[in-house]
């Protein structure tokens, strides 16, 4: 969406628009989480946002838009995270962290019924299902920047290059929210998901 501070030098119109493409955004994930992602439909967004039709294309293609703007919303928290970790000495420390505030973030800010509707419909065909795995998300990048510093540290084996590691990373984390889904929500997150990551982090550096 847009931060506070980029809001106040908005014109009322523009500001007016926003609220209208909030409204739309907030009013579809509630309906995905109520009905299920395929059972809705545009009309019955714009009926419950209190808006028209043209206005909600107007702001978004599709309803898959709604999703891409989430996990957009989601990578805009991980860049935002990702400044905090320079605290941390090590690229594994750095990777681990990362991590684990990734499924803290969808545990406590997203939720499991969320997820659930979000990871389902990125399953069903359309055209869009594919922004989850694009490669210049901010998320796929974040990775590639610890891992790589990692290799050029000496810490993390380099017997895969970067983009190779990046992929078995991002498996594994979304290996860990599929599952989640799959139990319905049946186990922490949070400590199994540090748990497995911690596993891929340890089968990448290099032994001493």
């Amino acid at each position: 969406m847009i931060s506070n501070n980029d809001n106040k030098n908005l014109t009322k119109r523009q500001k007016k628009a926003l609220e209208t493409k909030k409204r739309l955004y907030d009013a579809a994930l509630e309906l995905f989480k109520e009905k299920g992602y395929k059972n809705v439909s545009v009309d019955e967004i714009v009926a419950k946002a209190n808006t028209s039709k043209g206005s909600f294309y107007t702001h978004f293609e599709s309803k898959d838009q709604i999703i891409i703007e989430h996990f957009k919303n989601n990578d805009n928290h991980y860049a935002e995270y990702y400044k905090n970790l320079k605290s941390y000495k090590t690229s594994s420390e750095k990777l681990l962290n990362f991590a684990k505030n990734m499924f803290s973030f969808v545990n406590e800010k997203v939720d499991f019924d969320f997820t659930n509707v979000i990871y389902s419909s990125q399953l069903l065909h359309n055209q869009e299902k594919t922004y989850i795995i694009k490669e210049d998300r901010s998320l796929y990048k974040i990775l590639y920047e610890i891992i790589r510093e990692g290799q050029k540290l000496g810490e993390f084996r380099e017997d895969y290059t970067a983009e190779e590691l990046v992929k078995m990373a991002a498996r594994s984390m979304r290996g860990t929210y599929y599952d989640w889904c799959l139990y319905d929500g049946n186990f922490d997150i949070v400590d199994n998901g540090v748990k497995y990551f911690s596993l891929f982090v340890e089968g990448i550096e290099k032994v001493k």
